[in-house]
């Protein structure tokens, strides 16, 4: 039984405690000289009220008629906690994943064209993730103070991921930050994309240019195939067509 009551001790403990005797402290390094990413580390982050009522709805509908109101009540707390510092634990892996990758970055300059690459698909299964934990880790350092880093990191990651890898302007991105809080991932992407548009070259223009001339030749001559089937309403269309065909050569 004492195994048993160990176990839902340790259970109770936050992730800060339950770490801290497999986290010993060298006396010879002095806790300044870690990376500042590593002495700011929490495992802890405060759950949204929504988020807080959606674990008490899940409890209270799996609940057991032999759990005591007390213990419901304490169960959710606890739940709430593990919750929260899960999610703590994910945000600050990324800033810790992007700071890995960078280093590897950096040495890796040295060696042939390719070989980071190599070593993304090899570390991460994907060189996409590896990037996308590059320019979130980039402009999380990049920000100006803490209130903006937690900011940064309470979005949802994959709004999270574009906003940093877009370019543009910084003080519109701090203005996406700021106007987040109470939007849901797709309002925030969508915004992203309104504020700061991506710029296309001249070439990739003209590429898009080239392919949808190359479409509208194929929808043409299936047009022109079927001539004979045309509606004088179909006629009066493609009248309408010409014209503006007529103004884009211009």
């Amino acid at each position: 039984m004492s195994g048993i009551s160990d176990l839902k001790n340790k259970a109770k403990l936050s992730f800060d405690e339950m770490f801290s005797d497999v986290l010993p402290v060298n006396p010879n390094v002095e806790s300044s000289s870690l990376p500042a990413i590593v002495r700011n580390f929490h495992f802890s982050d405060k759950l949204e009220p929504e988020e807080e009522e959606q674990i008490e709805g899940l409890l209270l509908e799996g609940v057991l008629p032999e759990i005591s109101s007390n213990e419901l009540d304490a169960d959710i707390n606890e739940i709430k906690r593990a919750t929260s510092e899960i999610k703590a634990i994910q945000k600050q892996g990324v800033v810790l994943a992007g700071e890995r990758i960078f280093k590897v970055r950096e040495i890796l300059k040295f060696y042939k064209d390719g070989t980071f690459n190599k070593w993304l698909d090899l570390a991460l299964g994907s060189r996409k993730t590896g990037y996308n934990l590059l320019a979130y880790f980039d402009f999380y350092t990049k920000l100006p103070n803490e209130e903006f880093k937690n900011k940064f990191q309470c979005i949802p990651q994959k709004a999270a991921y574009i906003l940093a890898s877009r370019e543009g302007d910084i003080q519109k991105k701090l203005d996406i930050i700021n106007s987040s809080k109470e939007l849901k991932s797709d309002d925030i992407i969508s915004k992203i994309k309104n504020d700061l548009p991506v710029k296309t070259s001249k070439s990739t223009s003209q590429k898009s240019n080239s392919k949808l001339i190359r479409s509208l030749q194929g929808i043409l001559s299936q047009i022109c195939e079927g001539k004979d089937d045309l509606s004088e309403e179909d006629r009066l269309e493609l009248v309408s067509l010409k014209l503006i065909l007529d103004k884009a050569i211009g």
